[in-house]
């Protein structure tokens, strides 16, 4: 799946609502003092930014709204493309479905 990286091309990105795909879930490792990404035979330790855009894919809101948010949570950040690169990875890794599809 390809997710465009410019808000030129927003009509392009999926309609549904990403959420965490069946099986994953996120948790703190306090050994590593970091957020893993489990999933099914497999764990992929995130950085805080990723940590926090994941948090946000529960399957209610669209990737718009996703990025509105962390607009709103950190409003002298260019949110947009992180957002866009992070959805794109975890749509292609299966990281991540999409609800409302």
């Amino acid at each position: 799946m390809n997710i465009p990286a410019g808000p030129a091309d927003r009509a392009q990105i999926p309609p549904g609502k990403p959420k965490l795909a069946e099986g994953a879930r996120m948790r703190y490792d306090p050994a590593r003092q970091r957020i893993v990404l489990l999933l099914p035979e497999r764990a992929v330790f995130l950085n805080e930014t990723a940590a926090e855009i994941l948090g946000l894919c529960d399957g209610t809101r669209t990737v718009p709204e996703l990025v509105a948010e962390l607009k709103r949570r950190y409003p002298h950040a260019e949110v947009e493309a992180d957002v866009l690169e992070l959805i794109e990875t975890a749509a292609a890794r299966r990281w991540i479905q999409w609800a409302g599809r």
